[in-house]
């Protein structure tokens, strides 16, 4: 017999010309599991009429984007957002973060593009207001800097060849 998850399987959303969404909240009432958006190129769109796409808020399961155009604000205010292989490109707010607002959770970017994103505040492209960005800042570049201080020491000791 197979068993549901905890939070129900994952909502897959395979986008192949566009998608708008506007002002949506995920938070810990979706009993699903995850929320994927899965676009085949960043040319496909996922945009709001409005100013604000998607709030990912406590609770609510992970949600992903991955291969999309992306024309529209998104609040991570507790949750999870992966986003890979996306373009952020003129999008505009009068508030903080013009393409994405950190208020609290997790924020996951990678191979992502901002272009002409404006913030009225702070953050034209991303703004990270309260988290704990720079324990994170300051445990890699202790990490970064071991490792040199590492290679220099061993350098030191290895004898000078003539």
């Amino acid at each position: 017999a197979r068993t549901e998850p905890a939070r129900g399987y994952p909502l897959v959303a395979h986008v192949t010309d566009s998608l708008e969404l506007t002002n949506v909240t995920f938070d810990s009432t979706m009993l699903v599991s995850e929320v994927r958006f899965v676009g085949t190129s960043a040319s496909i769109m996922l945009y709001t009429a409005g100013d604000l796409l998607m709030r990912v808020s406590q609770g609510a399961p992970i949600v992903s984007l991955r291969g999309l155009a992306v024309r529209g604000r998104i609040i991570v205010d507790g949750g999870r957002c992966d986003i890979s292989a996306c373009t952020f490109e003129n999008i505009t707010t009068a508030e903080d973060g013009g393409a994405i607002q950190v208020l609290d959770g997790e924020l996951n970017v990678r191979e992502s593009t901002f272009a002409h994103n404006h913030a009225g505040r702070h953050g034209g492209a991303v703004d990270v207001s309260s988290c704990d960005l720079a324990r994170h800042l300051a445990r890699h570049l202790a990490r970064h800097l071991a490792c040199h201080l590492a290679r220099a020491a061993h350098r030191a000791a290895a004898p000078i060849a003539r």
